[in-house]
């Protein structure tokens, strides 16, 4: 913009203006290539140059008038390339990711913070930094156990500091969300970039057998819809929720319809109806498996550990008492899966061809999808919503109606693992996977698509 600005004065101050008129040329093209809103910007600069060259009383002035339009005509040519696609990303949102313009992963979290550290406190809510991921998943629970529905967001290394409370809030069941951003690793990896590698991780980072429930948008509408999900699962559970995204969802700009209070169903933990002296903080009520929550404070005896212990909290080493406490944390997740494991579909009643990709990936896939249709070939688009539980019955039901699944994802292979064991060798299975950082193009799936 400040290229473009001090191309065209000298333009105007030039008496041989041939090469400011050029680096304006370029530099507002490039401009307009970078960002479409620098439109407004040059609609400022041509009004001041053109008061700037009306104010001038020699006679070169309409040429010169003349020369400067011509050089918009200019700029409006090395744009015209663009033109199809700034037409299709204006008149038909969402804009894909792979064109939507970032922001650094500092300043996506910035913006985060500061959004909620102002907003939060306006509808009755409480915003808290804390030191580090460790603390900040400790703080989360004792809000939670405190009777409030909290969260906390992390990438990277912050998600794998987080485990060992996420195992604490899973067997003291204690309901909580966690935003996991994923990016490429390992370790502090690319802070900027966009990766899928944390999904078994999601559902095995912390020791043990524990339940685990996962929830993977491709959409900044979506990423509001299953944010308010992952509450709701968490509350009916008694669980800590993860919502898995990736960074390419994480920085885009996409418009979403904001449902009006009360069209969005809020789900509440249960909550004892019996008196004080008989509570038991771990024990179902008949014909349920997830025990009601008193909260702290409010006078019922309530004893959380992370140890194995009794329906009482009181801390256990019987075999027969852990395996019943193990069993029905697991038992909650997995009884409801047909419930929990949400999918999505593009073109499936007819594909031969399916591609199984999630997150942002899922978007190169649908794009992958529709051109290997416009080349003939009946490929579909199978999008897990819900990654934990793993969608089991409906990729066995789709490994029955295709001949080949390609799966697409932003790592080495890690969901091509769960889907290789539900198919159990009934079609082939091919991995499509990239982990340097850069969202998958639409062309490296349908090679996959058309190589099958």
């Amino acid at each position: 913009a400040l290229l473009c600005l001090w191309a065209a004065l000298r333009f105007v101050e030039d008496t041989h203006p041939t090469q400011g008129l050029m680096i304006y040329t370029a530099a507002a093209a490039s401009g307009m290539y970078t960002l479409y809103y620098f439109a407004f910007w040059l609609v400022g600069v041509n009004l001041t140059i053109l008061w700037l060259l009306w104010q001038q009383k020699s006679e070169q002035r309409w040429r010169r008038i003349g020369i400067w339009l011509s050089a918009q005509v200019g700029i409006f040519f090395l744009f015209l390339p663009w033109l199809p696609i700034f037409v299709r990303q204006t008149l038909d949102p969402p804009v894909p990711p792979w064109r939507t313009p970032w922001t650094s992963f500092s300043a996506f979290f910035d913006s985060l913070a500061e959004t909620l550290a102002a907003r939060l406190p306006a509808v009755g809510g409480t915003y808290v930094q804390m030191e580090d991921e460790i603390a900040s998943m400790a703080a989360v629970i004792g809000a939670s156990i405190g009777g409030l529905k909290a969260m906390t967001a992390t990438s990277g290394p912050g998600f794998s500091l987080k485990q060992e409370n996420l195992g604490y809030a899973a067997v003291a069941e204690v309901p909580c969300v966690v935003v996991n951003v994923q990016r490429a690793g390992p370790s502090t990896g690319v802070p900027t970039a966009p990766a899928q590698g944390d999904v078994m991780q999601a559902r095995w980072g912390t020791h043990g057998d524990h339940p685990a429930v996962a929830l993977c948008p491709w959409s900044v509408a979506e990423t509001f819809e299953q944010t308010v999900r992952a509450f709701n699962l968490a509350e009916e559970l008694r669980t800590p929720v993860i919502l898995l995204m990736d960074e390419v969802v994480a920085h885009m700009r996409e418009r979403v319809t904001v449902p009006e209070p009360g069209e969005i169903p809020v789900v509440d933990r249960p909550r004892p109806s019996c008196g004080r002296e008989e509570y038991l903080p771990f024990s179902p009520p008949a014909g349920s498996d997830v025990p009601p929550m008193a909260r702290f404070g409010d006078g019922y005896r309530y004893h959380i550990t992370g140890l194995a212990h009794d329906p009482a909290g009181r801390p256990t080493t019987s075999p027969p008492e852990v395996e019943r406490m193990v069993r029905r944390l697991v038992g909650k997740v997995e009884s409801r899966r047909e419930r929990l494991a949400r999918v999505e579909g593009l073109a499936l009643d007819d594909a031969e061809v399916a591609v199984v990709a999630y997150g942002g990936t899922a978007r190169s896939a649908a794009r992958a999808v529709r051109l290997a249709r416009e080349r003939g070939r009946r490929a579909g688009l199978f999008r897990p919503v819900t990654i934990w539980p793993f969608p089991e019955s409906q990729v066995q039901e789709l490994a029955g109606k295709v001949r080949a699944l390609v799966v697409a994802e932003m790592n080495l292979g890690q969901m091509v693992l769960e889907v290789e064991r539900c198919v159990r060798g009934r079609v082939p299975v091919r991995h499509v996977g990239r982990p340097d950082g850069d969202l998958l193009p639409p062309e490296d799936i349908l090679a996959a698509i058309e190589g099958v």
